[in-house]
């Protein structure tokens, strides 16, 4: 996920806001790639050095309004923007789809593994009680 994230932030930095923050060692995963451009600080960096990140938001006044209203306009999305995290999220659903289908035939096997072994263990038990038998 944390890669995920490095991802879109590429795409749309400045449109994204994380409402809690990663772990740690996602962070570590996450700030690693040099594919990041680093003109501007991460949003994971501010979380993390942050000492009192539980501590209450500021609550908008009538006084931002006019800073809200801008910063909403800058943030709106172009339709390129959006087609291209469309895509990305589309090929995150076709790798899900895939890893799916790739688990259940995985399970699928492990079960006829475990019965296999399962018949093994009975038949070396029977043989066990036949050779003690043969022994006494």
């Amino acid at each position: 996920m944390p890669a995920v994230l490095v991802k879109f932030e590429s795409f749309a930095k400045s449109k994204m806001e994380y409402m809690s923050p990663p772990a740690e060692s996602s962070v570590q995963r996450a700030t690693a790639p040099s594919s990041v451009p680093n003109d501007s600080p991460s949003p994971w960096s501010s979380m993390q050095s942050s000492p009192d990140r539980d501590s209450p938001k500021h609550v908008p006044t009538e006084n931002d309004v006019p800073q809200i209203q801008a910063r909403a306009q800058k943030d709106v999305v172009s339709d390129a923007e959006a087609a291209e995290l469309s895509a990305t999220l589309e090929n995150l659903k076709s790798l899900a789809l895939d890893i799916s289908t790739e688990q259940d035939s995985q399970l699928d096997m492990i079960d006829r593994v475990t019965q296999s072994v399962d018949r093994a263990d009975y038949r070396q038990k029977e043989l066990d009680k036949k050779m003690n038998k043969l022994l006494k």
